[in-house]
């Protein structure tokens, strides 16, 4: 069971962060016949004349469109002084190493070094310290302290002391270490994922299979050519049971999501202006995961419940049926029995 809930957060999270970053890139604009790099100069050019009107929530919003097509230190910085004017200590410290990261040509300037000293000094006096997690491929799952916290790269702020991460990614071999946060200083984390050994190596030879099980007659081996036996009469199969327990699952995610949205959207009166948007644009994210949880959800408890009638009421020698469900966006839920 805990295993089928940590999946269901997992998915409502990765639908949440998809939907938050579909939502962005809405803001960030696509005009027709406008390449990636004049759309990012429109963008930068838009969030400098928000910075100097001190507009500087909609100055992130341009600069960060502007970063996202076309990356570089130098807005990197940009948006770290514009978080520093807002008194974003977190979002400033978490920009201004990343242009030192990116190696901008003041990144271990004086200035620099002692602004990203005062930031992390602000976040030690909170009792926090900042972290970064990078993977090398990037886009590998974070666990920090046995919490999921998303994808890398991922920063965010923990209590100085000792932790425990966990990476793993689709093809790699999953990565587990400790580290030790120390209060007075923000940390990397690197890590390079081993590729999965394959269980043969190219050119293996296959041990032979047997014709017949030890002991059997001749008269008795099994033809390869022949067909499985027919499903035995009134046998649920483990199809029938994944898709039940798919469609329960997602739809108490979608649950815990919708009620998640619910407290968001009492929140909002309660904001600060600068914040309202960012609020406001998770509530929006945790309303779309949920209806495609509920969606996906509905697909496999109906196809489950389908199935399950079939198979509970299936003659012996019934013919075999498979069927599909999708929910949207490319998401499907496949499910196959007799009837």
């Amino acid at each position: 069971m805990r295993l089928w809930w940590s999946w269901s957060r997992g998915l409502a999270l990765s639908l949440v962060l998809l939907a938050r970053h579909a939502s962005a890139a809405q803001r960030c604009g696509a005009e027709a016949g406008a390449s990636p790099r004049e759309r990012a100069k429109a963008q930068y050019e838009a969030g400098v004349d928000a910075y100097e009107e001190k507009r500087y929530r909609d100055a992130i919003d341009h600069l960060t469109c502007a970063n996202q097509l076309l990356p570089s230190a130098e807005l990197a910085y940009d948006i770290a002084v514009t978080y520093d004017a807002m008194q974003d200590t977190a979002s400033a410290l978490r920009w201004f190493r990343e242009y030192r990261r990116q190696g901008g040509a003041d990144a271990d300037a004086e200035p620099v070094l002692s602004k990203v000293a005062e930031l992390e000094a602000a976040l030690q006096a909170r009792g926090v310290q900042q972290v970064t997690f990078s993977s090398i491929p990037a886009g590998a799952t974070l666990r920090v302290d046995d919490q999921p916290m998303g994808l890398t790269p991922f920063t965010l702020e923990l209590k100085p002391g000792p932790h425990r991460y966990r990476l793993s990614a689709a093809h790699h071999q999953s990565t587990e270490a400790s580290f030790e946060l120390r209060p007075d200083r923000s940390l990397d984390v690197v890590v390079k994922l081993t590729p999965e050994r394959r269980d043969e190596a190219p050119g293996a030879r296959m041990p032979e299979r047997r014709s017949e099980a030890p002991g059997a007659p001749a008269s008795e081996a099994r033809d390869p050519g022949r067909s499985a036996p027919p499903p035995v009469a009134g046998e649920i199969g483990p199809w029938t049971w994944a898709s039940l327990g798919a469609g329960a699952l997602s739809l108490g995610a979608a649950l815990g999501v919708e009620l998640r949205r619910g407290q968001i959207e009492d929140e909002l009166g309660r904001v600060p202006q600068a914040h309202f948007e960012d609020r406001y644009d998770a509530m929006t994210a945790h309303q779309t995961a949920a209806r495609v949880l509920f969606g996906v959800g509905a697909a496999a408890l109906t196809a489950g419940i389908v199935l399950f009638t079939i198979e509970a009421n299936r003659e012996p020698d019934s013919p075999e049926l498979a069927f599909a469900a999708c929910a949207g966006g490319g998401l499907c839920v496949a499910a196959s029995g007799g009837f």
